[in-house]
C-alpha cells in the first residue's frame, strides 16, 4: 500500500509540473503575441476581437489542457488520501490482531508456567517418601537418565526381572525408568508447547516478529524438560510430538545439555541423534 501511495505521490509531482509548464507556456505564448503585434508592428492597431481570436484559440487550448491537469492532480489527491485512511484503517487492525494475539499468547505462557508449579509427584528413598514439586520433577527424572549416561561402570537390574539398567541398554532405562512411570504427564506438556507454537505459526506472518515470539517459547521451557523430550525423540519412535517439536519448531539449539553430560564426545553423539551438529 505504500508503494501505491509513493506512485500516486509521484504521479501528482509529474502532473502538476506539466501543468505549470503548460501555464507558463501560455504566459509566454500570450506576451510574444502583444511584443509581436505591437513593437515588432508600430502600424497594426491591436483590437478586443483580435485578443478574443487570439485566447480563444491557442492561449484557451493550452490553459484548458492545464486546467484538466490540475484536476487530475485533485482526483489524484484524493486517491492518495483514500488509501492513506485505508491504511491507517489497516494498520489499527492489525495492532488489534495483534493485541489480541499476545493476550492470548501470554495467557498460555501463564497457564503453562503455573502447571509446572503445580506438579508433584511422590517416590520413594530410603524407604521414606519424597514428594518432588515443579522443576524438580524434571530434574529428578533427567537426572535418572544422566546417572546411567554418564557412568559406564553403574548397572542395575529391574526388581525381580532380568532387564539391565546400564549405558549399553539406555532404552531401558527411558523406557522403565521414565516413560512408565510418568508418560501421561510429560506427554500433556507436550501438547501445550506444541499448541503455543503451532498458534504463532498460524497467527504471526511477520518473519521478525515469528522469531520473537518463537525464541520467547524456547526460552521459558525448562532445560531439564527440553532433555526428557530429546530422550522421547531418540529413544520412542512413535512420540510424533517430539519429533515434531525438535525438528519443526527447534525448540533445542546448540550447546543445550552442555553441562549434563561429562563426556564432550558423549554429547557430540548425543546432539548428532537430535540432528544438531556440534
Amino acid at each position: 500500500m505504500k508503494k501505491d501511495i509513493d506512485q500516486i505521490e509521484k504521479s501528482i509531482k509529474r502532473f502538476r509540473s506539466l501543468a505549470w509548464v503548460l501555464i507558463y507556456i501560455g504566459i509566454a505564448a500570450g506576451l510574444f503575441y502583444f511584443f509581436y503585434k505591437l513593437i515588432l508592428n508600430p502600424n497594426y492597431h491591436l483590437t478586443f476581437t483580435d485578443i478574443g481570436t487570439y485566447y480563444s484559440g491557442a492561449l484557451a487550448s493550452i490553459f484548458t489542457l492545464a486546467g484538466l491537469f490540475f484536476i487530475y492532480i485533485a482526483f489524484l489527491g484524493q486517491k492518495q488520501q483514500f488509501i492513506k485512511q485505508q491504511e491507517q484503517i489497516d494498520q489499527q487492525n492489525k495492532n488489534i490482531e495483534k493485541s489480541n494475539f499476545e493476550n492470548k499468547f501470554y495467557k498460555m505462557i501463564d497457564n503453562f508456567s503455573s502447571y509446572v508449579n503445580s506438579l508433584t509427584f511422590e517416590h520413594d528413598v530410603n524407604a521414606k517418601k519424597e514428594v518432588l514439586k515443579g522443576l524438580l520433577i524434571f530434574k529428578y527424572f533427567s537426572g535418572i537418565y544422566l546417572k546411567f549416561f554418564n557412568d559406564p561402570n553403574l548397572s542395575e537390574h529391574l526388581l525381580n526381572s532380568e532387564i539391565k539398567l546400564n549405558k549399553e541398554n539406555l532404552d531401558n532405562v527411558f523406557i522403565y525408568r521414565i516413560k512408565k512411570v510418568y508418560h501421561s504427564q510429560f506427554r500433556y506438556f507436550f501438547r501445550i508447547i506444541n499448541f503455543i507454537f503451532e498458534y504463532i505459526e498460524y497467527n504471526i506472518y511477520d518473519k521478525k516478529d515469528k522469531y520473537f515470539y518463537n525464541k520467547y517459547v524456547k526460552i521459558i521451557i525448562p532445560e531439564r524438560l527440553k532433555f526428557i523430550i530429546a530422550l522421547y525423540k531418540i529413544h520412542d519412535k512413535n512420540s510424533k510430538l517430539a519429533k515434531k517439536l525438535v525438528d519443526k519448531y527447534k525448540i533445542i539449539e546448540k550447546y543445550d545439555f552442555y553441562n549434563f553430560i561429562k563426556d564432550k564426545k558423549d554429547y557430540s553423539e548425543f546432539m548428532g541423534k537430535l540432528g544438531i551438529k556440534h
